[in-house]
């Protein structure tokens, strides 16, 4: 539903953090941030989709005001197709991914930027470290790895997989394996990044050179769920569910009793369930 500010999220404040989510196709219709507004907290956004969102005035997928505790963080995320309607209504500007005001900042890892309208950014500070994908210059990435006015050739948002809607890349993207494995962190925590915005996980070898690396923004190409089901015991007992769950960087394997200490029969491989009899 569009409103004033924060047409899908309004932190007001407070500390907030996203991760795995989407946020699409919401509106601020007479005001800024889209997707959403962050008034004076702190926002993290992790291996998350903010597409297709709109603003009057700025920051149609997201916007910034003030930096009191903090400001915004955002690591592994994808910010296509959000605009903004006019951005000469008074207090606005031209960030269609991200806007701000009072001193706003955002600090960027390996996040697609664009394609939005009329621009990227406007309004905000922007720090990066690194492996960002930009359609134009203005959010002032400076870093070697960071790539600007180049399109990274995204799919449309659809259901490829996981909880949540995301937008694939396309072959050729530049975003495919931007990363080097030693830089797959997530940018909260510094531990190892292993899954994508979907849990499906990474690092993946998507261009074809035999290294691992990590994919820039919420989707990893080539990606393979976490295992689930149902796997037989090779003591003739039958199957046993296999449950899986995140916790934070861990991946936790819960089964059932029916096997016997001595069974040998469960062994987890990246991307693959294995059966081993005893």
């Amino acid at each position: 539903q569009p409103d004033a500010g924060g047409g899908g999220i309004y932190n007001a404040g407070g500390s907030l953090t996203i991760t795995g989510s989407t946020i699409a196709g919401n509106g601020a219709v007479q005001g800024c941030g889209g997707g959403i507004y962050s008034n004076g907290g702190a926002l993290n956004i992790v291996n998350s989709t903010i597409s297709g969102n709109q603003a009057e005035r700025n920051g149609g997928g997201l916007y910034i005001y003030s930096t009191s505790l903090g400001g915004g963080l955002l690591g592994w995320a994808t910010f296509p197709s959000n605009y903004v309607t006019t951005p000469t209504a008074p207090g606005g500007g031209e960030g269609g991914a991200f806007g701000g005001g009072g001193g706003g900042t955002i600090l960027l890892k390996a996040t697609i930027l664009g394609p939005s309208s009329p621009a990227n950014c406007s309004g905000i500070v922007s720090t990066s470290q690194g492996f960002n994908v930009a359609t134009d210059s203005t959010c002032g990435l400076t870093l070697s790895s960071d790539v600007q006015g180049i399109a990274p050739m995204l799919a449309a948002l659809e259901d490829n997989g996981g909880p949540v809607r995301t937008h694939a890349l396309l072959p050729g993207s530049p975003a495919i394996d931007r990363v080097p494995a030693p830089g797959c962190r997530d940018i909260l925590t510094s531990s190892p990044l292993v899954t994508d915005g979907r849990y499906f996980l990474r690092p993946v070898d998507g261009d074809g050179d035999l290294l691992a690396d990590c994919d820039t923004g919420a989707y990893e190409l080539s990606a393979t769920a976490i295992p689930a089901g149902s796997v037989p015991d090779g003591s003739g007992i039958g199957g046993v569910p296999l449950q899986v769950e995140m916790a934070g960087c861990d991946i936790r394997l819960n089964w059932g009793t029916s096997c016997r200490d001595t069974d040998t029969d469960y062994e987890v491989y990246r991307g693959t369930l294995g059966t081993y009899y005893s």
